[in-house]
C-alpha cells in the first residue's frame, strides 16, 4: 500500500484493484496555459492533456498546483476532468497540507474525512492512506481499500471525486486501479438496463 494524502470531493468512477473499463475517450490534445510558473520559477506556456486510454483518464503535464491557476485554466483542467473522469497531474511538489487542499478546491469543496482517525491534523479535509495503518484495539496492520468501491457512498449526497497525492510509494505494488461505471453501465444488455434503470440501494 502506499503513503499519501487523500481529499474527497467525489467519484465518477469506482476505484481500488481489478478491473477496466469500456468507454472511449477524445483523441489527445495541448492546450495553453494561462498563468503560472513553475518550481524552479521558469512561467509554464502550456498545460498537455493526454488521454492514458480509450477507457478513461487522461494525464496532466506543465502545471504546477502550488502556484494560483487563471480561470482559463481551471475551466479547462475542470472540463478535462469532466470528460475524462480520472485525471493524473504530473510533476506535483505540494508544499504542505494546506496547499494540497487549495488545489482540491480547483474542482470543488474539499469535506471533512469521515473517519476521525485518519484525518491529518489541523486540515480535516485530508486523510492519510498508510502501510502503517493499524487497528486501535489489537495493534494489528490494516490493509484499506483493497476492495473496488465508491468512498462514502452510504452518505445521501457522496462527494464527486477523490484527490490522491502520493507521498511515499513502495518500487511495486500498492497500485490504485480505476474502472469507469459509466461504461460499464453501457456495455450491459439492453435488457439488463432496463431491469436495473432507476433502482436505488440503501447500505
Amino acid at each position: 500500500m502506499e503513503t499519501g494524502r487523500h481529499g474527497h470531493l467525489g467519484q465518477p468512477a469506482s476505484h481500488a484493484s481489478g478491473d477496466q473499463g469500456l468507454r472511449h475517450v477524445p483523441v489527445p490534445k495541448t492546450l495553453p496555459y494561462d498563468g503560472g510558473r513553475g518550481p524552479t520559477g521558469l512561467r509554464v506556456f502550456e498545460m498537455e492533456i493526454e488521454p492514458l486510454n480509450h477507457v478513461m483518464g487522461a494525464e496532466v503535464r506543465g502545471l504546477d498546483l502550488n502556484q494560483s491557476l487563471g480561470q482559463k485554466t481551471t475551466d479547462r483542467l475542470y472540463q478535462a476532468f469532466l470528460d475524462h473522469l480520472l485525471l493524473c497531474i504530473r510533476g506535483q511538489n505540494f508544499v504542505d497540507v494546506g496547499t494540497f487542499l487549495d488545489a482540491a478546491k480547483y474542482f470543488g469543496t474539499p469535506k471533512k474525512q469521515h473517519m476521525d482517525s485518519f484525518r491529518v491534523d489541523g486540515h480535516p479535509e485530508a486523510g492519510t492512506v498508510t502501510s502503517e495503518d493499524r487497528d486501535i484495539n489489537d495493534g494489528k496492520r490494516i490493509i484499506r481499500g483493497t476492495m473496488f468501491h465508491t468512498d462514502e457512498s452510504f452518505i445521501a449526497v457522496p462527494p464527486k471525486a477523490t484527490i490522491l497525492y502520493a507521498v511515499d510509494v513502495p518500487s511495486t505494488g500498492g497500485d490504485t486501479r480505476f474502472v469507469n461505471m459509466q461504461a460499464a453501465f453501457e456495455g450491459l444488455p439492453d435488457t439488463t438496463k432496463s431491469s436495473i434503470q432507476g433502482l436505488t440501494a440503501t447500505h
